[in-house]
């Protein structure tokens, strides 16, 4: 008997002069390695599609298609991505009729029906943590196509669209298989912070999932609880990489790896211990409060190479109001211990927050030069769906102002999707633009930013940010652009 087929796909990138401009590393997606490991390979074969590493347009992704011929066409995508998956879920509709078109990620999750509506060509939304969901929903799509008893999705019934309750949390990570990198392209992928002919062969790792804190910015896909893998089971993972896949840089996609100090000192004890540290370098994020100076110092020994902090504000009243509870003072603690120890420092800031004033930007802007990161990045404030930040904008909360809805513009660097009741769209790209300026047009930062950026699409964002500078100076509104 033949198998179900499932096609997981990242769709292809569609150049626009919205589009953030990519850094210039390419990683395999864990989320789609997740789904594609744990379907029930007894009953379900599956492939992976990375349209943009493989450099894909939607006419070659539609020929190799044809040949799988699947019967589940997945799509995942982020906000400002999903105008395009839509558009080649379109595609796929008209040459594989048959096949049942599904979405997941960080869009669809929080507006699972708006998905729907706003986009015919997606049958199915797998809402939530989706490794478990896609089993039942094959079975029951292949089977008597009754939806209404599966958990985590959101489908069509006829002309109405049926939302289900959200399935609940996996609680035993360690029960999900490891994620199926055999089924992607591991050669073309680029490590962070790379430079010329320097390049890394990485992996991405998940230890836990979930985040307690409640940023007001911040969508949390996997919950506010914190859940853990146990380290034998990370261990196994590593060490999986490293003999299948060759790779020499582990990326830790937690969103706060050291929340739980002991468990960080075992995880480097025991890449200390089998000598992995000596094979890898590793990069994870985590916030300014959960480090001190011993355990950066036994990170740096365990092969750690760079830090992510989020930092976000460089002015305290902004950082309380937006729920981020932190000071700025253990902020600049933090970079001080983390350079201290021998690792790279990476700090992320905020323009346009709720509440910003052109003095708080200010604030930030001569916050992150005073803090003296190796790298920074100033991403400018984007409603994205399921934060407050949208319910906020809605009703001028803050001082927000939603002067778009169009998903195209939600980069966080090349967009306009948000302005504040005191300072203008163009205002805040004007502060975006100076930010990086001050920053990295210095003898000591100007040659990091070829660690992050493809130059490229650097000057994709800078000839956008001309365009939109002629276009105000010629009587052009930010809303007309």
């Amino acid at each position: 008997m033949r198998k179900t087929r499932l096609a997981l796909i990242i769709p292809p990138v569609m150049p626009h002069r919205h589009r953030d401009p990519g850094s210039k590393q390419s990683l395999p997606h864990i989320g789609i390695g997740y789904l594609a490991s744990n379907v029930d390979h007894q009953r379900t074969e599956v492939v992976v599609m990375d349209c943009p590493i493989e450099q894909m347009t939607i006419g070659e992704l539609l020929k190799r298609l044809l040949q799988y011929n699947p019967d589940f066409v997945g799509f995942t995508a982020y906000t400002f991505q999903i105008n395009e998956a839509a558009i080649t879920a379109a595609a796929v509709k008209k040459v594989l009729p048959h096949a049942t078109t599904l979405i997941g990620g960080y869009h669809a999750t929080p507006v699972p029906v708006e998905t729907l509506k706003k986009f015919p060509s997606f049958d199915v939304v797998i809402h939530g943590e989706g490794e478990q969901t896609l089993n039942y929903l094959i079975d029951a799509v292949s089977g008597s196509g009754d939806l209404s008893a599966i958990e985590g999705v959101c489908y069509r019934n006829g002309d109405q669209i049926k939302l289900n309750p959200s399935r609940a949390l996996i609680q035993n990570l360690d029960t999900l298989s490891f994620p199926a990198y055999n089924l992607m392209p591991m050669g073309k992928y680029k490590g962070y912070y790379t430079v010329f002919l320097l390049r890394y062969r990485p992996a991405l790792l998940l230890t836990a999932r979930g985040c307690p804190y409640q940023c007001t910015f911040c969508y949390k896909l996997t919950g506010s609880k914190y859940r853990v893998r146990s380290i034998d089971s990370i261990m196994e993972e590593i060490k999986r990489d490293l003999k299948d896949f060759n790779v020499n840089q582990i990326l830790i996609t937690d969103e706060s790896f050291t929340l739980k100090r002991d468990r960080v000192i075992l995880f480097c004890e025991r890449l200390l211990g089998n000598g992995i540290m000596k094979k890898i370098k590793w990069v994870c994020q985590t916030r300014v409060d959960h480090v001190d100076a011993e355990l950066l110092k036994l990170m740096k020994r365990a092969g750690c190479h760079t830090i992510c902090f989020g930092v976000e504000s460089g002015n305290q009243e902004i950082l309380d109001k937006i729920g981020k509870n932190m000071k700025l003072d253990a902020a600049e603690e933090a970079i001080r211990m983390t350079k201290h120890a021998g690792i790279l420092t990476f700090s992320n800031f905020i323009i346009g927050l709720p509440y910003e004033t052109k003095q708080t930007v200010q604030d930030t802007i001569n916050f992150a030069i005073r803090l003296d990161s190796h790298m920074v990045t100033f991403a400018l404030l984007t409603p994205y769906p399921g934060t407050k930040v949208v319910e906020m904008a809605k009703k001028g909360i803050g001082g927000l102002k939603q002067i778009t809805d169009d998903y195209s513009k939600y980069g966080k660097l090349i967009g306009g999707a948000l302005e504040l009741e005191g300072i203008t769209r163009g205002e805040l790209e004007k502060y975006h633009r100076n930010a990086y300026l001050r920053f990295y047009l210095r003898p000591s930062k100007f040659f990091r930013l070829f660690l992050l950026v493809d130059i490229s699409m650097l000057l994709l964002m800078l000839l956008h940010k001309i365009t939109s500078f002629l276009k105000s100076s010629k009587g052009v509104t930010t809303k007309d652009q």
